[in-house]
């Protein structure tokens, strides 16, 4: 009876010290590549379709949020776009991340993971969508 309160006590203390599981996080971490195409010439008249890889590490120290870095295919090679924290908001399974550049003031950037394909888009201030994300996970 010693022996199995010991074995309990030791299994209770090994799993409260264990860090807690991400299932949010292990669902987006890692590499995506599609593409983001335009859905707004009006608005955004210099966009461009493209082929997109994104890699999303985190969570950064310990919080909801996680990093991304942006890099599209030109000829052979992926070309970095910009790197940005995203937050994960559970109410909506979703993770967003602020652009604010002279050509897209208060923009902001979301991703859902659904299924095996990553979603996602950017959105003006005015909630005008101006770029449309489809990927699939790479590794």
């Amino acid at each position: 009876m010693r022996t199995l309160l010991l074995l309990l006590a030791v299994m209770f203390a090994g799993s409260a010290a264990s860090p807690p599981t991400d299932p949010a996080g292990n669902r987006i971490r890692g590499e995506w590549r599609g593409t983001s195409q335009c859905t707004n010439l009006v608005l955004a008249p210099s966009c461009k379709d493209e082929t997109v890889r994104y890699v999303f590490t985190g969570p950064i120290g310990g919080t909801n949020k996680y990093h991304v870095s942006a890099d599209k295919l030109v000829g052979k090679d992926y070309r970095p776009m910009g790197e940005m924290d995203v937050t994960y908001a559970a109410a909506d399974s979703t993770w967003m991340g602020m652009l604010d550049v002279p050509s897209c003031k208060h923009c902001r950037w979301w991703f859902r993971v659904r299924g095996s394909r990553l979603i996602g888009g950017l959105t003006s201030a005015a909630q005008d969508t101006l770029r449309k994300v489809m990927a699939t996970r790479h590794r």
